[in-house]
């Protein structure tokens, strides 16, 4: 929102660094690594908040791992834990959300219409570009 009241009050000396990172650019170099063992993700329910987690379904599909959005409150953990652990058991791989009191599948599309105006997709950069294209957001 700072952003975005900057603009809009046409402040010329307002700037930001940011460093966001997309996350599933992260999980497909996981994933395609060779010696990746990650058999289950728990995505960070405050990041699905605002960008949902649609993308996370195909990921889940082609490297047949579990993915569950969940919270950082204990209780959220353990069930997120449970909820990856109950798929692996009955060989099922897909996207759930135990974060459902805060978390909808196509996430906060106005926070995403405003983080799309002030911010762009880039490439990592250092080490990381290399591993983590389309990783970052500036």
């Amino acid at each position: 929102m700072a952003v975005y009241q900057a603009a809009h009050k046409g402040l010329k000396n307002f700037s930001m660094l940011i460093s966001h990172v997309l996350v599933p650019p992260a999980i497909e170099a996981l994933m395609s690594s060779p010696n990746c063992r990650v058999q289950g993700f728990l995505a960070a329910g405050h990041v699905c908040a605002v960008m949902g987690y649609e993308e996370y379904p195909p990921i889940a599909a082609k490297y047949h791992v579990p993915i569950v959005v969940t919270g950082f409150e204990p209780l959220d953990i353990f069930q997120g834990v449970l909820m990856v652990v109950q798929q692996l058991e009955s060989g099922r791989a897909e996207v759930e959300n135990q974060y459902v009191r805060a978390v909808r599948r196509e996430g906060n599309q106005p926070a995403q219409s405003l983080s799309t105006k002030f911010s762009r997709s880039c490439r990592a950069s250092g080490a990381a570009s290399a591993k983590f294209p389309r990783a970052a957001s500036a």
